[in-house]
This record gives C-alpha cells, sequence and structure tokens, in this order.
C-alpha cells in the first residue's frame, strides 16, 4: 500500500490512514542508543580538529540506474562503460567498487534519502520519506556541510515537485535548487524524452565556474537513464546502438546499455575537466567528486 491516493479509493480513508500513519513511524535500529553513536562520532570529532582549513569543491553524482551488468556475468556486447573500468587503476581514484542499494526497479527517491541522511530504509516500515516526513530537525549532509561555510545547491533535471524535492531540499539544508524548469531555459540536449547527463554535467561545471573560490557542495541526481525501455527505436540515433552478441533482439537491453554508454562518455568528460581544473589549467582547483550508480 505505497500509493496514498489509490488505496484510500481502494480500502477507505479510515483503514488505509492508520496503515500509512504506522508506516509512518520509523522503528529504532536494532543496538541503537544515543551513547553509542557518541562514542562512534567523537572519533571523528577528534581527527577534524586536525584537517587543513581548505574546503574542496564537493560534487555527489547519484546516476540514474546505472549499473554495470557485467558483475552477473557475460552478456556478450560491446564495452559499453570502457572509462567508468578504467577509473579502477587510475591514480587519482581514492574508492572504487560496487555499492549495495535498498531499491530495485523503482524508488530512486529512497536511494537519496538514504545519501543524504544516512538513514536506511530497512526502519522506514514501506514509507516514502521524501513524501510523508518533515526535514527540518534531521541531521543531512547539506546541513554539516552548510555550517562549515559550503554553499549548497541539488541538481535534479526533472520536475520541481517530482516527490517533494522543492519543499524537502530547502528543509534539508540546500541553499538553491536546480530542477527541470532551470534546464529549459539552456538549450541541453534530450536523450529519449530526459536531459542527458552530458547536460546535466555541464550545468555542473557551469556552476563550479560561476561560484567564484566559495566552497560549494552539488548533490545532483541524473535522470537520463529513467525507465521504461522500449527498444532502440526510442533512442534519437538508433545506428548508434549498443550491439549484442546474440541470436535475440533484446531491444530494451540495446537501449539501455546505449544509455548507459552515454553515461559512460559524460562522466570522462566530467572528471577529464576537473582533473584539469585541479591541475590548475582551468577554472578553480581542489575539487571532490565521488559517483553512485543504482542497480535497476
Amino acid at each position: 500500500m505505497k500509493s496514498q491516493k489509490t488505496s484510500y479509493f481502494k480500502y477507505g480513508f479510515a483503514a488505509s490512514f492508520i496503515v500509512f500513519y504506522q508506516a509512518s513511524i520509523p522503528s529504532m535500529p536494532e543496538g541503537y542508543t544515543t551513547e553509542a553513536v557518541d562514542t562512534i562520532l567523537g572519533s571523528y570529532r577528534d581527527q577534524n580538529e586536525n584537517l587543513s582549513s581548505k574546503k574542496p569543491t564537493i560534487i555527489s553524482i547519484m546516476n540514474e540506474s546505472f549499473s554495470d551488468l557485467s558483475v552477473i556475468g557475460d552478456i556478450n556486447t560491446d564495452n559499453y562503460l570502457p572509462y567508468f573500468h578504467s577509473l579502477k587503476d587510475d591514480s587519482g581514484t581514492l574508492e572504487y567498487g560496487y555499492d549495495y542499494v535498498s531499491v530495485r526497479g523503482g524508488g530512486t527517491v529512497n536511494t537519496e534519502y538514504e545519501a543524504l541522511t544516512g538513514f536506511s530504509v530497512e526502519n522506514e516500515k514501506g514509507a516514502t520519506p521524501f513524501v510523508q516526513y518533515n526535514f527540518g530537525s534531521i541531521s543531512s549532509i547539506p546541513k554539516l556541510l552548510q555550517e562549515q561555510g559550503y554553499e549548497t545547491i541539488a541538481v535534479h533535471p526533472y520536475f520541481r515537485t517530482s516527490y517533494h524535492r522543492n519543499k524537502v531540499y530547502p528543509e534539508m539544508g540546500f541553499d538553491e535548487y536546480i530542477s527541470r524548469e532551470s534546464f529549459e531555459e539552456d538549450p541541453f540536449e534530450l536523450r529519449r524524452e530526459y536531459y542527458s547527463d552530458q547536460g546535466d554535467y555541464e550545468k555542473i561545471v557551469e556552476l563550479y565556474e560561476q561560484k567564484g573560490s566559495s566552497p560549494i557542495y552539488i548533490h545532483n541526481v541524473t535522470i537520463q537513464n529513467h525507465g521504461g525501455y522500449e527498444g532502440i527505436a526510442a533512442l534519437s540515433n538508433p545506428s548508434s546502438a549498443i550491439a549484442l552478441d546474440t541470436q535475440y533482439p533484446y531491444d530494451d537491453l540495446c537501449e539501455y546499455e546505449t544509455m548507459m554508454k552515454a553515461s559512460d562518455d559524460a562522466l570522462k568528460y566530467l572528471i577529464s575537466y576537473f582533473k584539469e581544473a585541479s591541475s590548475g589549467s582551468v577554472g578553480r582547483n581542489e575539487s571532490l567528486i565521488w559517483q553512485q550508480g543504482r542497480d535497476i
């Protein structure tokens, strides 16, 4: 019963309201105490006292539906993630690996909730926190960075009101929210009906160059690879589709992997730009980027 509107219509207001109210109260994680949290955080506070006063630009990217399907076996296709794979051996890569997300086949916004707050939807009893919670008193990454003098910006090239982000982002501590409506003012390219990762990352570079020397944190959720996948005919250029070495067409998989290749190309553009920036050859310097993919 995740859809309140449908549940109210099908089961009635009283029963549905009670169920949703019960689901809106998070359960406490096993073994949780405020004393244990203070003990864990204490060691980090001690470390922070010795940190440099430098405040690098921080960019976190949640790439919609991004995944490397080769981890589940050989699907006999072109190498659609060559740059992503090359980062494993790049001397500038601090960490490289696969993450485990709580959602599959939908629910990007719950992964976003976990990434920004550190809380797990495992304790949410099926609730969708962005829709049902007030985040005014909840700790989050943007709030913590605000306290350290950062300007905090959320970028998501989809509709502003999607999952109440227009309300949630300010409550979470974001100073600015750049949504699809902002992208429509610029001639960024579309992939299918969604704004491309390339255009998304160009907006990030634009923000970076606009903000001068002030420390900024950019939280970016892309949209290019959003489902569903209708087959290669849905691509703007079907002839560029990733080929599968198989007797079966799997047009939807071809479309998906073609989108992954476009994401890989865009990631190369973004990281290459900031490599030059950190070397001092363009713009400002001192930047820290990490990308979190989502399994579909």
